[in-house]
């Protein structure tokens, strides 16, 4: 009995350990592929922003003269 014991004392710490690792092994990529989305995403909202931005004109002349009147 005390054997038997002894033999599941030493199995279960290193399932567990086993365990975790398998665990830890599953959960990182995803959070790897979820970071490297989101700054591509940003990345691409951000180009699109500036693109927008670049295709208007803004007139410094006008804006000029309102300041200095």
């Amino acid at each position: 009995m005390t054997t038997k014991i002894a033999v599941l004392l030493t199995i279960f710490p290193f399932a567990l350990l086993l365990g975790s690792i398998a665990a830890f092994m599953l959960y990182v990529p995803v959070v790897t592929i979820g970071a490297t989305v989101t700054i591509l995403l940003a990345l691409v909202l951000t180009f699109t922003l500036g693109v927008i931005a670049g295709g208007r004109r803004i007139r410094i002349s006008r804006m000029i003269r309102r300041l200095q009147s």
